[in-house]
């Protein structure tokens, strides 16, 4: 699975928490509803990053995939337009609700002032 064409959106789920939690983690000011919408679209930007990097990859190297990717979107060519009509492009709206809803919950739930070593605490 982590192999396969989607497998990069798992990984790019990996290091999208990562960087999430390290940013609201280092910063106090990280945990406003402005800083964590953009740090949660920024997540999903590294999500669709290397999510479409790996789709592409392993739909180039097999022939019925590419095919179907093509058939699908009605093209004779597979190279980064159609990687982005299969793969990212249908899922931004959703996943721009979600995001607005993570930063919404986030920003409630998360302490407003420094509980650790913070590199913006006053």
């Amino acid at each position: 699975m982590l192999l396969g064409p989607t497998g990069g959106y798992i990984a790019g789920f990996i290091v999208a928490s990562f960087l999430i939690g390290h940013l609201t983690d280092t910063y106090v000011g990280a945990r406003k509803i402005k800083a964590q919408l953009v740090i949660m679209l920024a997540g999903v930007a590294v999500i669709y990053t290397i999510g479409a990097i790996q789709f592409y990859n392993f739909t180039k190297t097999n022939p019925p995939l590419q095919n179907w990717v093509m058939t699908s979107l009605g093209t004779n060519t597979f190279g980064l337009r159609e990687t982005l009509s299969a793969a990212v492009l249908p899922f931004i709206p959703g996943d721009i609700v979600k995001a607005v809803a993570a930063a919404a919950l986030g920003t409630a739930i998360l302490p407003k002032k420094p509980f650790a070593e913070e590199k913006d605490a006053a």
